[in-house]
């Protein structure tokens, strides 16, 4: 395991906590990192995670991310020359930012991570401030029906989808949407709210973007068994919309002339 200051060698791979600091960097991680359950790993401003091919960094405990707007910290391929790599960096070089089970979470602040394939949440509601993702080979970011991520100033572009991909599934505990200025996409299967029970609560903010698609494994179903909240202002409108709709939430890869039908339905069902 390495327990990471600022006079730690370069090369990293294995379980990781501690510090990260701009003193050693940049950091060159050669196999997949993991933040153990119950331990915290501190990027301090400035630091480089130079990520090999096939590699990512998967987040069971804490992630906490110090990053300044004049001294970001950066997560890219050991290609990326522009970071301190060798080679010329593309989209899928390393895998994934996965931050996976209720016990794991942070913070992530000014920010850029490019070069991979996404961000990806499971049961995890990390917060992102200042962070930009950009030329990753899937989804800027994907989350499960248990993910509620906050955001402010985040930014996707130069994605395979510039959007917050949200997995099927069923949401058994209340959460939020909140995120505006990247969309939420629904691409295929069914996104259900509860299970009937009448305790379950989606809340989606003022000025959000939902899209919905019928162009990736069938239709598109956002179904409410409980309660969904959506509550929108006419300065700041919440939008649900076909992911081929290029006037609001950007562009995405599949967009043309949106014109129905292009999704399927939000069904509420009592």
């Amino acid at each position: 395991m390495f327990c990471l200051s600022a006079a730690s060698a370069a090369t990293i791979g294995g379980n990781i906590s501690g510090n990260l600091a701009a003193s050693g960097s940049p950091y060159l991680a050669t196999s997949q990192l993991t933040i153990p359950s119950g331990q915290t790993l501190t990027i301090q401003p400035g630091v480089v995670l130079l990520m090999s091919s096939g590699v990512g960094l998967t987040v069971n405990g804490t992630l906490d991310v110090l990053g300044t707007v004049s001294n970001p910290v950066i997560f890219t391929s050991s290609q990326d020359v522009a970071a301190g790599g060798a080679g010329v960096g593309a989209a899928g070089q390393w895998t994934t930012l996965a931050f996976s089970g209720a016990g794991s979470g942070g913070q992530l602040s000014n920010a850029v991570i490019r070069y991979g394939q996404e961000v990806s949440l499971t049961a995890s509601s990390p917060q992102f401030t200042g962070v930009l993702i950009t030329s990753m080979s899937l989804a800027a970011m994907s989350i499960d029906p248990a993910s509620f991520p906050t955001a402010s100033g985040l930014t996707a572009t130069g994605n395979a989808m510039d959007g917050i991909d949200v997995r099927a599934g069923t949401m058994v505990q209340s959460g939020a949407w909140d995120i505006v200025g990247v969309p939420y996409v629904i691409r295929g299967g069914e996104v259900q709210i509860g299970s009937g029970s009448g305790t379950v609560n989606l809340t989606i903010a003022p000025g959000a973007v939902v899209k919905l698609s019928d162009v990736q494994n069938g239709n598109t179903l956002f179904y409410v068994l409980d309660t969904l909240t959506a509550v929108g202002t006419p300065s700041a409108p919440i939008i649900f919309t076909s992911i081929r709709d290029s006037t609001v939430g950007g562009a995405q890869q599949w967009t043309s002339s949106p014109r129905a039908p292009r999704w399927s339905r939000v069904l509420r069902w009592s």
